[in-house]
């Protein structure tokens, strides 16, 4: 799903930033047409920002995600290793108690 984020992301701030200068551009140079155009142009340059914010927020959020499940075994073993040396004289067993909480 990362990468289907960072594309919509990538993709849609652009997108906002091209309707919202389009809606510039016809504000200022249509004449029969222009609260119309404008108003749409608007509108779209909203929804692009919305989905582009949503899909950087899940982006970030699948990142962190998977940079926690990538460290939880590495953050395991030192934990274990940790209480391995502040108490020598528990067992395996004792030291799996400890480092699982239960």
């Amino acid at each position: 799903m990362l990468d289907i984020y960072k594309r919509c992301w990538q993709a849609f701030f652009p997108l906002f930033a091209v309707f919202l200068l389009g809606a510039l551009q016809s504000y200022i140079f249509l004449e029969d047409y222009q609260i119309p155009v404008t108003i749409t142009l608007l509108i779209l340059a909203v929804i692009c920002l919305i989905i582009g914010i949503t899909a950087f927020v899940f982006a970030i959020k699948d990142g962190r995600r998977k940079d926690r499940e990538s460290k939880a075994v590495k953050d395991y073993e030192a934990l274990k290793e940790s209480f391995r040396r502040m108490h020598p004289e528990w067992t395996e067993e004792q030291l799996e108690i400890a480092t699982r909480g239960r």
